[in-house]
């Protein structure tokens, strides 16, 4: 028999826009932090950016920005149709960042948006910790858009899993410097330019996960 596939996917920023800018500006003007943008892009990390180093903080900033700000949770141009063709004939968990008490609300999104994609399980609460759904699921593709994130997965030398970082707009082009055996970088990162439009974005959004369906229904790398 066939060994079937098992995809991690991660939810904001991969199947669900994540406007770091956004959020980060919501911050500062509803909580008065000193939370900037900038330092996000140099330091990758939710901590100094936000300026608070309470995760249970920060966890309730996000949920409350995504009950406020109309339409934040939208889905990632191509994420739907290529996932609901590799639910077909690969196991997909979903592993986030997002805390417990935000289940309920993503679970609405992900059967408003994406209701026919299956997914086998919806891991939660895995901020700076997706090393461990990914050894528990023995996931095989593992799709995250977090360099601190894919940084810290790539560490653990016992891991086996492809990497697929997904393009990020708040970063160096390929994150300069991040180099590993494990990963499999996208050609639609080429197109990945700091000043572009929405419409530009979805473009690459688009050609990424056209690419990773391309990848994965072949099951080996590029």
């Amino acid at each position: 028999m066939a060994h079937r596939l098992k995809i991690g996917v991660d939810i904001d920023g991969v199947l669900i826009t994540m406007d770091t800018k956004q959020y980060l500006e919501f911050c500062a003007k509803q909580f008065g932090w000193n939370a900037s943008y900038d330092v996000y892009v140099q330091t990758h990390s939710w901590i100094q950016a936000t300026g608070q180093t309470d995760d249970a903080l920060i966890s309730h900033a996000w949920g409350v920005y995504l009950e406020t700000i109309e339409n934040a949770q939208q889905p990632i141009e191509g994420a739907h149709d290529v996932l609901r063709a590799l639910g077909n004939s690969a196991d997909i968990y979903l592993i986030t960042a997002r805390p417990v008490d935000q289940l309920e609300a993503t679970e609405a999104i992900l059967r408003k948006h994406l209701p026919d994609v299956k997914y086998i399980e919806l891991s939660m609460s895995n901020r700076e910790n997706k090393i461990q759904p990914i050894i528990d699921f023995n996931i095989d593709y593992y799709i995250d858009d977090s360099y601190s994130e894919i940084s810290a997965i790539l560490e653990n030398k016992n891991i086996q899993t492809n990497i697929i970082p997904f393009p990020s707009f708040h970063a160096t082009t390929r994150w300069d410097g991040l180099e590993d055996d494990r990963l499999i970088w996208l050609k639609a990162w080429d197109s990945v330019e700091v000043a572009v439009s929405d419409e530009e974005k979805k473009g690459v959004y688009r050609k990424a996960w056209e690419e990773i369906g391309n990848i994965i229904q072949r099951g080996k790398r590029i």
